[in-house]
């Protein structure tokens, strides 16, 4: 279920927003002047969603209200306390719309911690060393790339946590559904070294030292995707080329011999537009142009086009996928040209022949590339993306059209965006979905 409306009251003690986001066409701008707290709300939705309890309660604001399609929601209350230090507050989880008045409130209050006690996320990191921190209230473990936040943690190692010393408990079932049902990620201004707050999967600098760039870490996710796929395929490939012999004996000829020209000809097709994006090698199979099917060949040739149609099935979605994703960054690149295939995942060729690594690539160029993995690969169908200052490092010709490109992403995926941004051309001539936080001018 999709958020179809924000309300921040008191945010740093000074502002109250009411976001309306656009989820006819997918995409909401925000625009305001610095501090009034653009990317601070974004990071709170995230928070919320991701159970980042601690987080959420740093940021200074007296109640936060998500509001859903179907008119449920959920509102966040923060309240300090009065004999306490001043950092301690509580926060208070409520069901808004139909139904909330038989829903119990959760109420956590992640600054207090029993006596002798500590924060649950110390507690993980101290008893579970099978799991090592990747975010501020998400784990991951070393073996399996399971990821857990604390409350995943906490119920799922629950005998190996002291109890004495747990300060916060589960949310209810009535939040979970809320949590659970709508899928939040959030792109960060700071994407070009490695975060892992919304990815999946081990971390192969870990212990090196050195940062990991994030581009690097798209080409080895891409690679494995690919190879997934490719493996799918031939498995795919493997069961039908088994059982072709007794199919063919059993089949029966519904088809024609234009029919089958046409089908191999549209094989042909697929086959160069999945050779065009990596996912198969190129081969010399091209059909004669003058081929000639005798009556005897059709019965073959008709269970061989159906056979081959479920292999290259398989590829489809990833095909397409990878399509759009090379329309989109390589549309951008000047005298370069961005390369995917399945045994190597993403490099880059410039005009003059040469290979380099996407790594290598100006700021701007590896921004965008992010940007569009990320929206492209690794955002599940159905979310809330969260952008932070997609302008970061891009000229003005790319931000110019990073709204429709986006518009074209979100689309394709069922997605909803909100886009936090200080660019009047980012914008363009899109003012229809912008949403101003404060008095600003940014024309």
């Amino acid at each position: 279920m999709r958020i179809s409306r924000i309300v921040v009251q008191g945010l740093f003690g000074m502002f109250d927003h009411d976001i309306k986001l656009d989820v006819k066409h997918g995409v909401t701008i925000l625009i305001g002047p610095n501090g009034v707290g653009k990317t601070t709300i974004l990071r709170m939705i995230s928070d919320v969603f991701r159970s980042d309890y601690r987080d959420l309660a740093s940021v200074k604001f007296t109640s936060l209200k998500l509001y859903l399609e179907d008119g449920a929601g959920i509102r966040v209350n923060r309240t300090r306390l009065a004999d306490a230090p001043k950092d301690t507050v509580e926060l208070d989880f409520s069901l808004l719309g139909k139904g909330h008045d038989k829903a119990e409130p959760f109420h956590v209050a992640p600054g207090l911690v029993r006596k002798g006690g500590m924060p649950v996320s110390f507690l993980i990191d101290r008893y579970l060393p099978e799991l090592r921190r990747i975010g501020p209230s998400e784990w991951q473990d070393r073996e399996t790339g399971e990821r857990f936040d604390w409350v995943e943690a906490r119920e799922r190692f629950a005998d190996r946590l002291p109890p004495k010393l747990l300060p916060e408990k589960a949310p209810p079932t009535w939040l979970t559904s809320v949590l659970h049902g709508t899928q939040i990620y959030f792109i960060k201004a700071q994407r070009l070294i490695r975060d892992d707050d919304n990815r999946v999967g081990t971390d192969p600098s870990e212990g090196t030292g050195h940062p990991k760039y994030a581009v690097a870490s798209c080409s080895e996710d891409l690679m494995l995707r690919m190879q997934k796929v490719s493996r799918d395929y031939a498995l795919q490939s493997q069961n039908l080329d088994s059982t072709f012999p007794i199919r063919l004996l059993q089949a029966k000829v519904a088809t024609t011999i234009p029919r089958i020209k046409k089908a191999l000809e549209e094989l042909q097709t697929q086959r160069a537009g999945l050779i065009s994006v990596g996912m198969l090698d190129p081969t010399e199979d091209k059909l004669p142009k003058n081929l000639r099917i005798g009556d005897e060949s059709i019965k073959a040739l008709s269970l061989y086009v159906e056979d081959n149609q479920s292999k290259l099935d398989v590829m489809s979605g990833i095909a397409n996928q990878l399509s759009l994703f090379l329309a989109v960054v390589n549309g951008r690149f000047e005298h370069k040209r961005l390369v995917v295939h399945y045994s190597r995942g993403m490099y880059v060729m410039t005009s003059a022949s040469d290979e380099i690594l996407p790594e290598q690539l100006s700021s701007g160029e590896q921004n965008e590339l992010l940007l569009f993995y990320e929206l492209i690969f690794q955002v599940p169908e159905g979310s809330l993306i969260l952008v932070d200052e997609p302008e970061i490092s891009l000229h003005p010709a790319w931000q110019r059209q990073f709204i429709s490109d986006l518009l074209t992403v979100t689309a394709g995926g069922g997605l909803n965006a909100v886009v936090a941004t200080h660019s009047p051309i980012i914008i363009g001539d899109r003012w229809d979905l912008v949403q101003q936080l404060g008095d600003t001018d940014v024309t």
